[in-house]
């Protein structure tokens, strides 16, 4: 079929008309079967939109999706001050995002096309927006993340691979209780994302690459880890703590080679501890506690000189005490507390090398036994040598 002017368009399909009024309030022709300009490429509409689609006013839905059409993106579709849908993904429409006529619209599609320019701030007027894609273009220029706060019903938001840079430097507490997909790949987000203590319900959303610090503690994310966690090549900050994360830890987390903090406690984690910690690895912080994990402390956090926090507390750790830790030079906080640690912890030898930095050790409600000498603790000389400035209390890692 092709399009006429001269057609009852309220007869055509993927065309719905209002039954009182006869006025077109949707219009349906992704990938449906129509055609322009006697095209032999088969079932898509192909150049322009037609002109007189112009004189359509009432439109609630337009659907353009999955066609051919490769010219400006139509001023029309701005100007329906009806619309509540707008779906023109998979195309080759170039221009840019013009201002939204309408206050109404619930889902904005126009990913994978040519569109550049800034983000329209008619888009953040939306206050009934549920979804939002805008991925696979040009757009370029900044976001602040913060501005999608006040869109309350809004539960995907895709950006992904444009030139888009995200506004790193917001501290608000963002609302996006709803949002379920959150995609920012290819975004510029080279520093931090920091979404902590959100009402975040949903699993774990993966940032860039080139991600820094991620911080997303205190929400409610649920499920595993994805793979994906593991392409974080230079993560320094990783913060998942306090929420409710479940399954076991990705191995790939030992062999971040920038990673200097690593907090996953208070999680629902099971199986083991990744077993592989790669030399000269710069982890200062680990930090999991209250959690499920089972089996002994990796013997290769000997490769972690510059660890300063070992806490893994209320697990179900099962290994005799690590006396091979004794000769960190840095570790200065050891919480086993509440696991099912044994065996003596007289292993120390002797020696002013027994943990020298060591300023809090917590070994309470396991099962270790035999002798607890006097020498061992005497030897412990950082809990005793405080110096002035450390009197005041401080958070350590």
């Amino acid at each position: 079929m092709s399009w006429k002017e001269d057609t009852d368009c309220c007869s055509l399909d993927g065309i719905l008309c209002d039954i009182e009024t006869s006025d077109v309030i949707g219009l349906d022709l992704s990938y449906s079967g129509l055609y322009r300009n006697n095209s032999s490429n088969g079932n898509q509409l192909i150049g322009p939109t037609p002109s007189y689609v112009n004189a359509l006013q009432n439109l609630a839905y337009t659907g353009l999706a999955l066609n051919n059409l490769n010219a400006t993106t139509p001023s029309w579709i701005f100007d329906q001050q009806f619309l509540e849908g707008l779906e023109v993904s998979d195309n080759e429409l170039i221009g840019h995002i013009n201002q939204f006529q309408s206050k109404s619209l619930v889902d904005i599609a126009l990913d994978n096309n040519k569109l550049n320019d800034s983000i329209s701030s008619s888009v953040f007027e939306q206050l009934n927006l549920a979804s939002l894609s805008l991925s696979l273009n040009n757009f370029s220029g900044t976001v602040v993340l913060h501005l999608f706060s006040k869109l309350k019903d809004l539960v995907l938001l895709d950006l992904s691979h444009n030139n888009l840079s995200i506004n790193n430097a917001f501290k608000v507490n963002l609302s996006f209780s709803q949002v379920w997909t959150l995609m920012l790949s290819g975004c510029n987000l080279s520093e931090f994302l920091d979404l902590f203590s959100n009402k975040f319900q949903r699993s774990l959303p993966i940032p860039p690459p080139s991600s820094i610090v991620l911080l997303l503690s205190n929400n409610k994310l649920i499920g595993e880890i994805p793979p994906l966690i593991c392409n974080l090549s230079t993560i320094t900050i990783l913060d998942l703590s306090n929420n409710s994360f479940n399954g076991n830890i990705p191995k790939c987390m030992g062999n971040f080679s920038n990673l200097h903090v690593l907090d996953l406690r208070k999680n629902k984690f099971s199986g083991t501890i990744p077993r592989s910690f790669a030399k000269h690895n710069p982890l200062k912080t680990f930090n999991f506690n209250k959690n499920e994990l089972e089996g002994p402390i990796p013997r290769s956090l000997v490769n972690c000189m510059m660890l300063e926090v070992l806490d893994i507390d209320h697990n179900k750790v099962i290994d005799p005490f690590p006396y091979w830790l004794q000769s960190h030079p840095e570790l200065q906080v050891l919480i086993l507390h509440s696991n099912k640690f044994y065996s003596s912890i007289s292993d120390c030898l002797e020696t002013k090398h027994c943990f020298p930095k060591l300023k809090i050790f917590d070994i309470s409600n396991n099962k270790f036994g035999g002798p607890l000498p006097a020498w061992y603790f005497k030897n412990l000389q950082a809990m005793k040598d405080v110096s002035e400035a450390e009197r005041k209390l401080q958070y350590m890692g």
